[in-house]
């Protein structure tokens, strides 16, 4: 294996140096040969055992109307086609991955779908080994890809923003290498435009960036021409997001949807620190700063900005844990990198081919497997579809909140009271919906404003319990958990 000499303190910078030993370089053991090939198979097996057996998240559904509305329409922007309850316009932010998730479930079904997601994971787990390779031997490198893809996986479902982490782990790649010199990746803005097309998640491009100008800044390593031009491809970023389809508004929809969804969308809340996902974040992030601590001289303010920005995204809310994932990933690989005496290991042509052809592979077998373990959709009442099918065209459903985007793909002639397009809806419509599904005082209030003579929510529920006990709805069936509910 070539190794790759000792930097240069001299004309090195101080970052570079940082980002790979903090010893003079030595020479170690080599590693068994069984070594690579075993942990490069078990790290690509766990991602598409992760991927296949994922379940299909709620959104999914919505997602899929949207991306058939689109090629029927060619609108954008509009009225809320589907459901009157809404009062804001419907706009198609992620238009380009509803297009090609609907395209692709018209050939393929939902296999495609469980594909697609397996693909992403794929490039995720990819992106991520790029990343810690560069500043990592294999072990180190490995370990840090294998803690990233834990804290991802609560986020890793059947929805456009599972190819968002792909490209937050594209974004640290780049502003890494910036960070060591100092150039601007002008690919970033165009890879922007694309992403803001793709999934709201690409405003964390540009604040990525911003944190590792503020870090550079304080490092004392940017002069006035690089400070503009760094500056200026984060300011380029925002205005590429701008110019999509959807126009200007682009720009604050991501705030109306965090808005909108903190009171009532779990993964909008703040995260669970019992969870393993959280616990492990938290455990990247620990054993970082104990690193940091114990080896000679302190981290570039760089390196401090990002592990702060992993740090808030990881408490914030449970949406986020994969974007700190992706900042800790390459952070956590360094650490450890630094407490071996010897300079990073050039990865040679060998492995890089064992690892492209374990992708490649992986693809295909996904593929082949997907009709197999995603052939039916996962955690929705698919045994009641002939009830709702059922239904009269145009009755209202009080739907449970995960139910909503599935009744608008599988039953279009009723209109739930709400779906997963939660930023649609008025703010005391969702707090007084809220109440209803928790059978607060007033509860049944929404039900007459809403006009709902059916409802589809949990079994065994407070509210499916109240509309049998207080109000005499007729149970339809069970199924999954969920029952299907009529009035008198």
């Amino acid at each position: 294996m070539t190794r790759r000499t000792a930097p240069d303190a001299s004309s090195t910078p101080p970052d570079a140096i940082a980002a790979t030993a903090s010893a003079p370089a030595a020479t170690g053991p080599a590693d068994p040969r069984w070594l690579l090939p075993s942990v490069a198979t078990a790290t690509v097996s766990l991602a598409v055992f992760l991927a296949l057996h994922s379940r299909t998240d709620p959104d999914t559904w919505w997602n899929l109307r949207a991306g058939q509305y689109l090629l029927d329409t060619r609108r954008f922007v509009g009225p809320e086609p589907w459901v009157r309850f809404a009062t804001r316009p419907f706009v198609l932010t992620e238009w380009l991955a509803d297009i090609a998730g609907s395209t692709l479930y018209g050939w393929f079904g939902l296999p495609a779908l469980s594909w697609m997601l397996s693909a992403c994971v794929l490039a995720l787990v990819g992106a991520m080994l790029v990343a810690a390779r560069r500043v990592a031997d294999v072990v180190p490198a490995v370990i840090a890809v294998l803690a990233g893809l834990v804290v991802a996986t609560g986020s890793l479902s059947q929805r456009p923003q599972a190819v968002s982490f792909v490209l937050v782990m594209v974004t640290v790649i780049a502003w890494w290498r910036t960070a060591n010199d100092l150039r601007p990746r002008w690919w970033l803005v165009p890879l922007t435009w694309v992403w803001a097309c793709l999934h709201g998640f690409w405003l964390f491009g540009p604040v990525i960036g911003a944190a590792m100008v503020v870090g550079l800044l304080l490092d004392r390593r940017l002069d006035r021409r690089s400070f503009l031009s760094l500056s200026g491809l984060v300011g380029a970023s925002l205005l590429a997001a701008g110019l999509t389809p959807v126009g200007p508004r682009l720009l604050t929809l991501p705030f109306q949807v965090r808005s909108a969804a903190a009171g009532l969308v779990l993964e909008w809340q703040p995260s669970n620190t019992h969870s393993p996902t959280t616990l492990m974040a938290l455990a990247m992030i620990s054993g970082i700063a104990l690193i940091w601590v114990r080896r000679p001289g302190a981290p570039p303010w760089w390196q401090l900005g990002q592990l702060a920005l992993a740090l808030v995204l990881s408490l914030a809310y449970a949406r986020l844990l994969s974007v700190a994932a992706c900042l800790l990933v390459p952070l956590l690989a360094s650490a450890l990198q630094s407490r071996h005496p010897q300079s990073v290991d050039v990865a040679p042509r060998s492995e890089r081919t064992l690892w492209a052809g374990l992708f490649v592979a992986a693809t295909v077998a996904t593929a082949a497997l997907a009709p197999v373990f995603a052939g039916q959709p996962h955690g929705v009442p698919v045994r009641l579809s002939s009830q709702i099918s059922a239904i009269p065209a145009g009755s209202v459903v009080f739907d449970d909140y995960g139910m909503g985007s599935w009744l608008l793909w599988s039953a279009r002639q009723v209109t739930p009271v709400v779906d997963g397009r939660i930023e649609l809806y008025d703010q005391k419509y969702l707090q007084d919906y809220a109440n209803a599904l928790t059978v607060g005082a007033g509860w049944s209030d929404f039900l007459t404003h809403t006009g709902a003579t059916y409802a589809l929510v949990a079994d065994r529920s407070p509210i499916s319990a109240a509309l049998t006990d207080r109000l005499h709805w007729q149970a339809l069936g069970r199924d999954a958990g969920f029952i299907l509910m009529k009035a008198p």
